[in-house]
């Protein structure tokens, strides 16, 4: 029998102050927010569809919906802000997590993202303008509890069987980057994704 395995949430997420590659030479941002998610969720899908119906829930970040996506800098050699680095790499996973909707039965598996919220964790704590930024926003974050809420309700709420494709914010449905409606741009974004994966 197979192992029962029914949800996978893509949690990991880093942002960084500086460029900072793997040993695989991907920028770490992408290689963390967008290329492990991609991987993972391919690598287990047919033991989803195996434990059907299963949830692939994606952790993002509004921050995509300002990002813009540059598909001859998709490792961010050219990105100098960290920020950028950051919503680049979450406008990905938003368009993996779309794109991956689009390619399965959802009757087998639906995939969903989703905006915790602004957390008070140490995530921005990474020195550079990133954590000078973190320092203002970290006290009106909210608890880890709190951001916890909408990753468990698109992981097991009954309201979202069959529900497929959409992003959450405070366990309702919002409105992603519109690009991410762009048939072209995601069959583009998996087909490179494949190709950078493909060096790993």
């Amino acid at each position: 029998a197979a192992p029962d395995l029914r949800v996978l949430i893509n949690n990991a997420g880093v942002v960084t102050s500086r460029r900072t590659m793997t040993r695989e030479g991907h920028e770490l941002s992408n290689a963390v927010n967008h290329l492990a998610p991609f991987v993972l969720s391919n690598a287990l899908l047919d033991l989803l569809k195996a434990n059907a119906p299963a949830r692939i829930v994606n952790v993002n970040s509004e921050s995509h919906l300002s990002a813009a996506l540059d598909f001859g800098d998709l490792d961010g050699e050219k990105q100098s802000f960290p920020p950028n680095r950051y919503g680049q790499s979450k406008l990905a996973n938003m368009l993996f997590t779309v794109e991956l909707a689009q390619r399965i039965d959802p009757a087998l598996v639906t995939a969903n993202a989703l905006h915790p919220g602004l957390v008070a964790t140490d995530f921005g704590d990474v020195g550079g303008v990133v954590q000078f930024g973190w320092t203002f926003m970290k006290p009106f974050g909210i608890s880890p509890e709190r951001g916890a809420r909408t990753p468990i309700y698109c992981a097991s709420s009954p309201q979202l069987d069959g529900v497929t494709g959409a992003f959450f914010v405070d366990c309702k449905p919002a409105r992603p980057n519109p690009i991410v409606r762009d048939p072209a741009v995601r069959a583009r974004l998996w087909e490179a994704t494949e190709r950078l994966v493909g060096k790993m």
